[in-house]
């Protein structure tokens, strides 16, 4: 049985994240100690991307060259964000959400469970089924309210 359910966003950003099914990770480092390390995606495609440096393994990978990582390695599937200073992805196309497994070995560093998946859900539009955004509003430029029917 559907239900109603209402969230409220400090931005038309994260609540556009939401609805396309993104997730976010932790606060984006200017350089990480990511060699050799996994983030695995089970959606929108079950891929594994493995971070390399170009020189040593003991070199930290910049923002930029885990951004190149993820997109690249996810055949531009996937979409790396700076949302407010957070790592956050989403589906280049979105109609699934994304979904990190918990074990990726780079997922502590990068800000995402080891506990259980991350899991975004792709909402439809309000003449889709459930689930779909029935509203979107707010009081002012400073944040967004979502009504949801979710199942």
């Amino acid at each position: 049985m559907a239900s109603l359910n209402v969230r409220k966003f400090p931005n038309t950003e994260e609540a556009s994240l939401f609805m396309k099914g993104g997730v976010t990770g932790g606060k984006i480092q200017p350089k990480l100690y990511v060699n050799t390390l996994t983030l695995i995606f089970n959606q929108p495609a079950a891929v594994t991307v493995t971070f390399n440096a170009t020189g040593s393994l003991q070199e930290p990978l910049s923002w930029p060259d885990i951004v190149s990582a993820i997109e690249t390695q996810t055949t531009n599937a996937v979409k790396v964000l700076n949302l407010n200073g957070y790592m956050a992805l989403v589906e280049a196309s979105p109609a699934n959400g994304i979904d990190v497994d918990k074990t990726g070995t780079a997922n502590t560093l990068l800000g995402f469970s080891t506990q259980v998946d991350t899991v975004g859900t792709f909402y439809n539009p309000y003449d889709g089924v459930a689930p779909r955004v029935l509203s979107l509003g707010g009081s002012d430029v400073s944040n967004a309210i979502l009504v949801l029917v979710e199942e």
